[in-house]
């Protein structure tokens, strides 16, 4: 497979690696993590997991950008998953930054150093006219992250069938 220039990349404390097939067990085991997925819809399966993995790989391939893998530099110990895909949201075609942390990595500044950094990704090197995050109404550390990474409240929406909060941040923040 050809290299992407977006298959990996690093801020100063976290490794990004394109999601490929081998990371399951890295998203399974969040998946089973209840403070993880506590605002994102509850644990996921098996069966879930394995649909989740297939979609976003197919998201890479259709889009050549989706979700990376995350770990921290210093220890190489998986810490997350995040990134970049395309959603459609109150009926308009969007591109989400999406994100998540295992529950060791919270409340270290991490998360808004990854979505600053894919801000950057997609805002300046894929050219996207405007980013969005979409946050449970109730997750305020998630809120605090990206308005800490630029972006402002826009409309409350419903998103996979719930409430949420969606924040957008296009180019002319940047």
């Amino acid at each position: 497979m050809a290299m992407n220039i977006l298959d990996s990349f690093n801020t100063e404390r976290l490794s990004a690696e394109r999601l490929e097939a081998d990371h399951f067990e890295f998203i399974y085991q969040m998946n089973q993590d209840e403070q993880v997925m506590a605002y994102l819809g509850g644990k996921r399966s098996h069966e879930q997991t394995l649909e989740y993995m297939e979609q976003n790989l197919a998201h890479w391939k259709e889009y050549g950008y989706g979700i990376w893998i995350l770990r921290e530099n210093a220890t190489g110990i998986f810490a997350g998953r995040g990134g970049l895909r395309n959603a459609v949201i109150d009926g308009k075609d969007e591109v989400e930054v999406a994100y998540g942390l295992m529950p060791e990595f919270w409340n270290r500044g991490l998360a808004t150093e990854f979505v600053r950094a894919v801000v950057n990704i997609g805002l300046l090197k894929l050219r996207l006219s405007g980013l969005v995050c979409v946050t449970n109404p109730d997750n305020l550390a998630s809120q605090r992250v990206v308005e800490k990474a630029g972006f402002g409240f826009e409309r409350d929406v419903i998103y996979k069938d719930e409430p949420h909060l969606l924040f957008r941040h296009d180019s002319g923040r940047h």
